[in-house]
């Protein structure tokens, strides 16, 4: 569980990252 728990918080972390970086680089 503590697992998963780290994947997902990690994964969401990375969308964030993954989604400032494209609006920066659309703008």
């Amino acid at each position: 569980m503590i697992i998963r728990l780290g994947y997902f918080s990690s994964q969401k972390k990375s969308e964030i990252v993954v989604a400032r970086s494209w609006a920066l680089n659309w703008k």
